[in-house]
């Protein structure tokens, strides 16, 4: 397997009141055996103690920098970070998450030409670090598939290295405005424009669970991860890689048709329902690879809307 030259990696942190690991996680990427980086920290209009803990870093370590901007998302920061980036490599990193050492490290050494790096995560911080005991390869397109239909579950955004080069080239960009979703939009879209998957089993970053965060907070902003799937799967059509039937925007209609009648959202059930022919969705659902989704649609189409509504509340 050819690697890639080594070169600079710009790690890229969206900063939106996370003063409470902040520095947890800004010391944990300084202290990366792969020094050639820099840490690019966007503050999207904190008002708490985040800008102060930037400016401590940026004023010890020339690697960091730190942009302030108005309040704008999630996605706006990241792509402020794309702007700004010099580095040939580019990395995504959470505000209150920590990476291991040999993060940037591991996930150069196994980049091969055209493609992307990927590493493993954990939710349990005495994992993190554990060693590789394989490396797989993966076609892109067929990686792809793996993720739509279900056997790639644990996919996140920040373990994976990407080439700046492709991004730039292909203008590839983060959905403003989005909140749920925008991460998947994003690296499947890459992926379109790569050959291939190179995937570690070395867990190197930790990803706290915050229950602050807007991905454990289901209200309407969470519906744009329906729009996501809708643009990631216009875009998938139109270069050629999935057919019209492929259910990724199924999928995300029926997860929350499930969570909202789990979570007693009356209102976002109802609204889904006014804008998705929700008993199509299901009836696509019965074709989908896993179990367990094939039994949540078949539930909904024997119970109906309210039926299924009244008894997924009651658990």
């Amino acid at each position: 397997m050819q690697k890639h030259q080594i070169g600079v990696v710009s790690i890229i942190i969206p900063i939106y009141n996370a003063g409470e690991y902040l520095h947890e996680c800004l010391e944990s990427i300084a202290r990366q055996s792969h020094s050639d980086f820099e840490c690019l920290c966007i503050d999207d209009g904190s008002s708490d103690k985040s800008g102060s803990i930037c400016l401590e870093f940026t004023e010890r370590d020339s690697r960091f920098r730190y942009f302030r901007q108005p309040n704008a998302g999630v996605s706006a920061a990241r792509n402020k970070g794309l702007e700004v980036a010099k580095g040939k490599w580019i990395s995504f990193v959470d505000a209150d998450d920590i990476v291991h050492a040999d993060y940037l490290r591991t996930l150069l050494n196994i980049n091969v030409a055209n493609g992307i790096s990927m590493c493993g995560w954990t939710r349990d911080i005495s994992s993190l670090g554990y060693p590789a005991k394989g490396i797989k390869a993966f076609a892109s397109y067929d990686f792809i598939g793996r993720i739509i239909n279900g056997p790639e579950r644990k996919v996140n955004i920040c373990m994976m290295l990407f080439s700046n080069n492709i991004i730039q080239e292909n203008n590839i960009r983060f959905t403003e405005g989005c909140v749920w979703g925008e991460d998947t939009e994003f690296y499947l879209k890459y992926m379109v424009h790569i050959s291939s998957i190179v995937k570690t089993d070395y867990i190197g970053y930790y990803y706290r669970e915050n229950p602050q965060s807007a991905c454990h907070t289901l209200d309407e902003r969470s519906l744009t991860a329906i729009g996501a799937a809708e643009r990631t799967k216009e875009y998938l059509l139109s270069n050629g890689i999935i057919s019209k039937d492929c259910p990724i925007v199924d999928a995300v209609v029926e997860y929350f048709i499930y969570n909202t009648a789990r979570q007693k959202k009356r209102q976002i059930y109802e609204y889904i329902h006014d804008k998705y022919v929700v008993r199509d969705t299901m009836k696509a659902m019965l074709s989908y690879p896993r179990m367990a989704r094939k039994a949540v649609a078949l539930f909904y189409l024997i119970l109906g809307k309210q039926a299924f509504f009244r008894i997924l509340s009651m658990f």
